[in-house]
């Protein structure tokens, strides 16, 4: 296959056998998309090539072979050349604003159709709000976990004292041991959704998440241990095991998210988070950058504790 990735992106010696416009995705047909089918000879091997284009601008490019069962290889490549092998069709996905088709992403890499009326922008803020539904909701029921296991804790006091103990300025207002027992088990539910979300459909997540993660950028295997590496986290959050070296491990692996996230959301590039799996398309943003850097320094704040 390394031959493969050797191939020139200049298709004017390739036959183009088939224009497809507009092109389906997921069945559905995307405004102003346009696949381009081309084909040659490599050693006795039929190589196709389909080149996709937006509005006459190249998006990408995804090849296969076609004397091999159909999409068993793909690699997208625009003028730089090709990335990496992978097994399997192009995860494609429609993308939807406001009830209205917007664009399409394919493994991770958002392109947008323009083809929607801006919204005002109390519909903006409704459509936002509906877009980061499944992230919230899982913020929410960490939080959930955290406050009613704290609280049916044997011996585990209460994180804000009664009220007649503010009125009198007592420094045990709020307990601290409790509030450490309550970050340990927000890092523990939230480590263990999220790890688990990411797990389920391991190979997808790590597509999407090498779009922007500078270690899954260089180690292609590095997104396939990394849910695994959460729920282990969230295991051992939750069981009070080797807590200094998980306080560590988490302000690593969170810090160095943070530094990818940023990198990415500087260059204005939209690509889709993986923070979810593989089961909701919300958009890389700054809320993903503030979960990191939350999750960080809650395990500074806990490594500081100990």
């Amino acid at each position: 296959m390394e031959s493969l990735r050797d191939v020139s992106l200049d298709f004017s010696n390739w036959e183009l056998y088939k224009t497809v416009e507009p092109f389906r995705v997921l069945g559905v047909p995307i405004p102003g998309l346009r696949q381009l089918c081309y084909q040659t000879n490599l050693n006795g091997t039929i190589v196709s090539a389909g080149v996709f284009e937006l509005k006459g601008k190249q998006t990408h490019v995804a090849w296969g072979l076609k004397n091999e069962p159909h999409c068993s290889f793909h690699a997208l490549g625009v003028t730089a050349g090709w990335s990496n092998t992978v097994t399997g069709c192009p995860e494609y996905k429609v993308l939807r604003y406001d009830g209205t088709i917007s664009g399409f992403s394919v493994d991770g890499t958002i392109f947008a159709t323009g083809v929607y009326v801006p919204a005002s922008f109390s519909q903006s803020f409704k459509a936002k709000l509906r877009q980061y539904a499944p992230l919230i909701t899982l913020f929410l029921l960490a939080i959930v976990w955290a406050s009613v296991k704290t609280y049916l804790t044997p011996g585990t006091p209460p994180v804000i004292q009664p009220v007649h103990a503010a009125m009198q300025m007592d420094p045990s207002f709020i307990d601290t041991h409790a509030v450490h027992e309550w970050m340990l088990d927000f890092m523990g539910g939230f480590f263990l959704l999220f790890g688990m979300l990411k797990a389920v459909n391991v190979r997808k997540f790590a597509i999407a998440f090498r779009n922007y993660d500078i270690v899954a950028k260089r180690f292609k295997f590095w997104g396939y241990v990394y849910p695994f590496i959460e729920l282990s986290l969230g295991i051992l959050y939750t069981a009070r095991l080797f807590l200094p070296a998980v306080y560590v491990i988490t302000l690593v692996l969170m810090t160095v998210g943070c530094v990818g996230i940023f990198l990415k959301l500087r260059k204005r590039e939209e690509v889709i988070c993986a923070c979810l799996g593989g089961f909701f398309d919300l958009p890389l943003s700054e809320i993903t950058f503030v979960e990191n850097l939350l999750m960080a320094n809650m395990a500074l704040m806990m490594l500081l504790l100990v």
